[in-house]
């Protein structure tokens, strides 16, 4: 299973570390996870650790406004998941505009 974590919002310290805290217990064979995507912004990426199965995304429009971060999740997030092929998407946020 390829899965797909949309951390693009993520910018309190209760959600970063509640992330932190997934990825560092996952034991992604346990689980038949082959990949984690991860989208987020440079300085969050850059906090996270690093696994073999991790690939952190940091798309240039996460950097800026509110309404661009909800923009690159309606319309670039979904074409993201389809073209790495995510099974499942996890919204650290719990909220999502993407299809």
């Amino acid at each position: 299973m390829i899965v797909g974590i949309d951390a693009s919002r993520c910018r309190s310290g209760g959600g970063m570390a509640h992330l932190v805290g997934i990825l560092e217990n996952l034991d992604p064979v346990e689980h038949d996870i082959s990949k984690v995507h991860l989208w987020t912004y440079i300085s969050f990426s850059k906090k996270l650790p690093s696994y073999h199965w991790l690939e952190k995304h940091t798309p240039d429009l996460l950097e800026y406004s509110l309404i661009l971060q909800l923009w690159w999740q309606r319309v670039s997030l979904s074409k993201a998941l389809k073209q790495t092929q995510c099974d499942i998407l996890f919204t650290v946020d719990s909220s999502t505009v993407c299809r």
